[in-house]
């Protein structure tokens, strides 16, 4: 096991735990990029969110290198979890009004919709190709 995983899983781990502790007054609308290319289609709404309408807004991400995560602003929350067992937790019990994302086929593989809370979050898929539409 290479150092750059073990750092990575670490970071991941806490990003996680971190996105946890934060009160669900601030986890209103909670944005999941896979990658760093998500950040094209998230940028304008985020930033639309963030000085237009004076909204709190969460980003998750599975990418180190995600732009998302280098935003700084006093409603803004990144967190990297990762692709492994911290985002499969993450996604098992968000907490969220909103969760926004390119990834359209939640539910089909290790990433889940939140069924564990009493207000389960509603999600809002956003086509990234012609072909995310399938």
């Amino acid at each position: 096991m290479n150092n750059n995983y073990i750092k990575s899983f670490l970071l991941s781990f806490n990003g996680a735990l971190n996105f946890f502790r934060l009160s669900r007054k601030f986890k209103k609308i909670v944005f999941y990029s896979e990658t760093e290319q998500d950040w094209h289609f998230f940028e304008p709404l985020i930033e639309e969110l963030l000085n237009y309408q004076q909204i709190h807004v969460c980003f998750l991400s599975s990418d180190l290198n995600d732009p998302g995560l280098k935003i700084t602003n006093p409603r803004y929350y990144p967190f990297f979890i990762g692709r492994k067992i911290p985002l499969i937790f993450s996604f098992h019990f968000i907490e969220a009004d909103l969760v926004i994302m390119t990834m359209g086929d939640l539910d089909n593989y290790h990433i889940v919709k939140n069924k564990n809370t009493e207000k389960p979050p509603y999600y809002i898929h956003i086509p990234h190709s012609p072909c995310s539409a399938h």
